[in-house]
């Protein structure tokens, strides 16, 4: 065997368990709406592998994690808004009672809210994956959330992201704005130092994230985002064209014409089953382009379809222009408005567009990067996004933005949740993170215990 022939990390391969979807084994998939079942089933598979909060010790710093609930009212950023009365975004705070101010959704009045007696804190904005199709309940997230909270000592808000095709881009972009400027606008009334906010993005999240930090940069959110930590993101919407499979049309109008007019009825999650059992020999087929393709559970076809449904029908790049110009103050909560600081006059916009593909869409395609947030992206070596991150972060890197990068071998897309977390991660208290992953006798598999305790690092830096 060739020492450089991409094979799974043995450890973790051993760890899958036998209920989980199959790596690589994958349904074929036609239209958005099959593979929104397929990502529904990889969402549920998944949130079993991280365990549910366990009771903090009793002499633990921290207590139990409380969840609150936001309805943050939105907006469109597009000028022919595909909703006129969208209902208001669901925005979760998960934070522990240290962290909790007086503040509920029912006494939140006014952004400038005297201050709390406890000092200013930082928070993250976590936008979890949904391969932009997933529908599922958000409280499969809400586990993550949580060990999020456990193991940075950090409050976390959730917010639930309108899904594609239904709602395509902008719209989710527009729910991670509302997000991000609510925290912005009311946080001395939330305890929060707005000036330490960290947005955190996974997967098709990751996009959403990259696009926010995008946008916030180009309206002049001040103070800007902190932190930017992207886990496997989806980046590039002509990621998969020189695979050899699921090449993706130009214009992206050949798939959303599959995916716009399909019935609302979809396959129920528990028709798919699932082959656990390695592929046979360690060679790829001889008419595979690329040895990654046998590793990949998420392959060019799947992505195709995912971007295809989120970037929706062609459209004139007027109609999906972010720029400074926008007025974020008509936003509201509560029937109070937000307002958020003012956009310096002279700022510029530099969005660009090719074949009417805005970059807050697909940050990929953004070619000057400078002026974004500190970063940290780290992705597997057997996901198919992994080029795009690579190149993501050298674009990062022209512009000397501070980033931080891993690539971690062997592992394919969501390697961190694909395997069973230790239950010690979700016990509160757990300041240092040699005792929040349980020490030598509960350390869980060694590649996913070296992303955690990075990424942990990173966000605890803001």
């Amino acid at each position: 065997m060739a020492s450089s022939e991409l094979k799974y990390d043995p450890e973790w391969y051993q760890a899958l368990p036998p209920t989980l979807l199959a790596y690589p084994s994958t349904p074929t998939i036609s239209n958005a709406h099959e593979l929104r079942a397929y990502c529904n089933a990889i969402l549920l598979s998944q949130s079993r592998n991280v365990p549910p909060p366990r009771p903090p010790h009793p002499s633990s710093p921290l207590s139990h994690v409380i969840k609150t609930t936001y309805p943050v009212h939105t907006t469109s950023s597009s000028s022919t808004p595909r909703e006129p009365n969208p209902p208001p975004l669901k925005l979760h705070r998960f934070c522990t009672h240290s962290q909790l101010t007086n503040t509920t959704p029912e006494s939140l009045s006014h952004p400038q809210s005297p201050p709390q007696s406890l000092p200013l804190q930082p928070a993250i904005l976590y936008l979890a994956s949904t391969f932009f199709l997933s529908d599922a309940s958000a409280s499969l997230f809400d586990k993550i959330a949580v060990t999020l909270c456990h193991l940075t000592g950090i409050q976390i808000w959730l917010p639930s992201l309108r899904s594609a095709p239904e709602h395509p881009f902008p719209l989710p972009l527009d729910d991670a704005w509302n997000a991000l400027t609510f925290i912005h606008s009311y946080h001395r009334g939330l305890g929060i130092d707005n000036s330490r906010i960290c947005v955190v993005g996974d997967g098709s999240g990751g996009c959403v994230a990259a696009g926010l930090c995008l946008a916030a940069r180009d309206r002049g959110l001040s103070p800007l985002v902190k932190k930017m930590v992207l886990l496997g993101p989806m980046l590039d919407d002509r990621t998969g064209e020189d695979v050899g499979q699921g090449r993706m049309p130009p214009s992206h109008t050949a798939y959303f014409a599959q995916t716009q007019h399909q019935s609302q009825s979809l396959p129920a999650t528990s028709s798919f089953s699932f082959n656990t059992a390695p592929k046979s020999g360690n060679s790829p087929p001889s008419s595979s382009p690329t040895p990654l393709l046998k590793f990949l559970p998420w392959t060019p076809t799947h992505n195709a379809v995912a971007w295809s449904a989120y970037l929706g029908p062609p459209r004139s790049p007027s109609a999906i222009s972010i720029s400074p110009t926008h007025n974020p103050s008509s936003h509201t909560y509560k029937n109070h408005p937000l307002h958020t600081p003012p956009v310096p006059s002279l700022l510029k916009s530099r969005q660009k567009e090719a074949q009417g593909i805005s970059y807050y869409a697909s940050p990929a395609r953004c070619t000057d990067l400078s002026g974004m947030p500190s970063t940290y992206v780290d992705v597997g070596g057997l996901d198919l996004f992994k080029r795009e991150c690579v190149e993501f972060v050298e674009g990062l890197c022209r512009r000397d933005v501070e980033v931080e990068f891993h690539l971690y071998n062997g592992v394919p897309g969501r390697f961190d949740v694909a395997v069973p977390l230790p239950v010690t991660w979700t016990v509160g208290g757990n300041r240092e993170l040699g005792s929040a992953i349980g020490g030598a006798q509960d350390t869980g598999v060694d590649v996913v215990r070296r992303a955690w305790e990075a990424r942990v690092r990173a966000i605890r830096g803001i």
